[in-house]
């Protein structure tokens, strides 16, 4: 049997020891600066097909409602999520980068 994972745009990262070396062909190391990301949790994020992407969209409506609209910074993660077990419930972090989205002109004039 083939085990075939169908991970489409996404990039595999893990915090590495300082010194750490491989000898696997392939592997790309990437190093980033330290950053400020907003957060939210999602439990039971397998359940359903729509909650990891709700939860995405919640943190975007929130952005987008208080003015705030995407910017990607080079060199650092725009957003990532931490899968965990918490008394027995699978919880999903999701992770925004805070420099990665900026204050919009939203300015309006009703006079």
């Amino acid at each position: 049997m083939t085990t075939r994972f169908g991970i489409h745009g996404y990039v595999a990262a893990y915090i590495l020891p300082e010194g750490f070396e491989t000898k696997c062909p392939g592997v790309e190391y990437a190093v980033q600066k330290e950053a400020d990301y907003a957060m939210i949790t999602i439990y039971h994020p397998f359940m359903a097909v729509d909650r990891i992407r709700g939860g995405y969209k919640k943190i975007m409506d929130f952005l987008a409602a208080n003015g705030f609209c995407e910017e990607p910074k080079e060199d650092v993660l725009s957003c990532f999520e931490y899968v965990y077990e918490k008394e027995s419930v699978t919880c999903m972090d999701v992770y925004i980068h805070v420099d990665s989205v900026s204050k919009t002109n939203s300015f309006t004039n009703f006079s």
